[in-house]
């Protein structure tokens, strides 16, 4: 089993220094990087269940909310989405953006396993996959109440990691086959018109919606080098954004809600962590240097003045 697969199994590594060789080289016409400021939340696999922290955008201030897989921070920064195993299966929590007031979205989905959940832009739901195995499964949408939770669709495969279009009338998610490849879909908020806007040539995950325009993934899902890429809600504009050395994952990429910042995870099969790099795909920092255990998953609070 490749890295790119093993981080969508949820099965946390970690990153070899040096990375920033894989630097893309393409130019920026501007970066807003510095008008941002925002923590990062991630997740951290050791021994025992993972962990969900907060961090600075730089990696200092390091805060731990107790357990959790895949944390989302809300729109409005004032909650956090994450998944944790329960003894009836994988479920869909929010708490509060210090980790109190946990609460379980989820509770009637008993012997099945939810995960990867996805803020609306409006903060009222939030989509996510579920499914009884690896193989199969479905995304699906609740409300931040915990109310109505109803299925949206169901494609070949296991759909995940959904984001929301910034209008909050499409959703992008990635639904692995159980032999490969991956592929990218745009399905409805309401559930219509579903359809892949990837080509047979690529193996994408991990998607953000960073624009109208644009959509971030990873490419090479069952390879043991992948790359971040953009591509456009129609399936236009491939560009390619990094360039990993061999051997190394890039995965995951979030990009700051100003379009400055990509936070993203990199990995080799000893070692996960997260870094940042400019909008253009330059300037690589590592920002888990000296943390313990494998560091991935990683999230944006809303950009403050």
């Amino acid at each position: 089993m490749t890295m790119s697969r093993i981080w969508k199994a949820a099965i946390p590594l970690t990153v070899i220094t040096g990375l920033a060789a894989g630097c893309a080289t393409a130019s920026s016409s501007h970066d807003r990087s510095t008008l941002c400021t925002s923590r990062l939340v991630y997740d951290r696999a050791s021994s025992g269940p993972p962990q969900v922290l907060t961090m600075s955008g730089t990696g200092q201030q390091v805060q731990n909310l107790g357990v959790g897989h895949a944390p989302k921070w809300s729109p409005n920064g004032r909650l956090i989405a994450f998944d944790r195993l329960t003894g009836a299966g994988g479920h869909i929590f929010v708490m509060r953006a210090d980790g109190k007031g946990v609460r379980d979205l989820t509770p009637g989905f008993l012997g099945r396993f939810a995960t990867g959940a996805a803020w609306s832009p409006d903060g009222r739901w939030l989509a996510f996959g579920s499914g009884s195995g690896p193989t199969n499964g479905a995304l699906w949408v609740v409300g931040a109440d915990g109310s109505n939770p109803h299925m949206l669709v169901n494609v070949p495969g296991r759909e995940e990691h959904p984001s929301w279009s910034p209008d909050g009338t499409r959703i992008v998610f990635d639904s692995p086959l159980a032999n490969g490849p991956d592929h990218l879909y745009v399905v409805g908020s309401d559930g219509s018109g579903a359809h892949r806007i990837t080509a047979n040539g690529l193996d994408a995950w991990g998607a953000d919606w960073v624009s109208p325009d644009v959509i971030m993934f990873a490419n090479g899902a069952g390879s043991p080098t992948s790359n971040i890429y953009t591509i456009g809600p129609d399936g236009s504009g491939l560009r390619q954004l990094t360039h990993a050395p061999t051997g190394v994952t890039y995965g995951l990429p979030r990009q700051q809600s100003n379009g400055g910042l990509i936070a993203f995870m990199a990995a080799t099969p000893s070692h996960v962590a997260i870094y940042t790099m400019t909008a253009s795909g330059t300037q690589m920092r590592k920002l888990t240097s000296g943390q313990p255990g494998f560091n991935g998953w990683p999230d944006w609070s809303p950009c403050r003045a």
